[in-house]
């Protein structure tokens, strides 16, 4: 029988040993990947689209490919000061975009092929199993951060329902199978069957 394999979210200790080790061995481009996606739970079809002048303000404003709506996102303190570390040390400016060629700069974002195997190479390089990652990983290890903050304080239900709204799935039901939610039920009910 063929499974689908499904990419798993990381656990926030792992993204925090990932950032503060890509930091410390200056690999800005890796850095970079990594913030961005897991602060903000973009598609990477939007973020490859990112300029540095777009971190000016205290939200990212974009309308997202995808589903053609429009997805704002608040500039956490710790991602803009990461992607302004990163400005300096690649020697970039204001309208270049974030995401680009490494050997041979150009001001181009790279493709979607490369972006993926960025994001990999990122992670195994910061010692994360290479066999759960996807281009998918970044955006649901946001929405696992998302949902366990917000359900601390708000609840699970709502938590879900802000979650869904802010990744702009259909209904709370997508959602829940994006983090995963159902499967960890099931495990549960499961474990303490007997």
């Amino acid at each position: 029988m063929n499974y689908k394999k499904t990419t798993k979210p990381l656990s926030w200790k792992e993204i925090k040993k990932a950032l503060l080790l890509l930091e410390n061995e200056g690999k800005y481009h890796f850095l970079q990947i990594i913030a961005v996606g897991v602060f903000t739970g973009y598609r990477i079809s939007d973020m490859r689209e990112l300029k540095y002048s777009d971190f000016d303000n205290d939200y990212l404003n974009i309308e997202e490919r995808k589903t053609s709506k429009q997805r704002i996102v608040k500039i956490v303190p710790e991602l803009k000061r990461i992607v302004q570390l990163c400005q300096i040390k690649l020697y970039r400016k204001e309208e270049h975009f974030l995401f680009v060629r490494t050997r041979f700069f150009v001001n181009q974002p790279i493709s979607k092929v490369s972006f993926i195997a960025r994001i990999k190479k990122a992670l195994n390089y910061a010692g994360v199993d290479g066999n759960r990652l996807s281009g998918h990983t970044l955006r649901k290890t946001f929405a696992l951060r998302y949902y366990q903050l917000m359900s601390e304080t708000e609840g699970d239900y709502r938590a879900l329902s802000e979650l869904s709204k802010q990744l702009n799935h259909s209904n709370t039901d997508v959602t829940r199978r994006y983090i995963g939610i159902e499967e960890k039920v099931i495990q549960n009910v499961f474990k303490n069957f007997y």
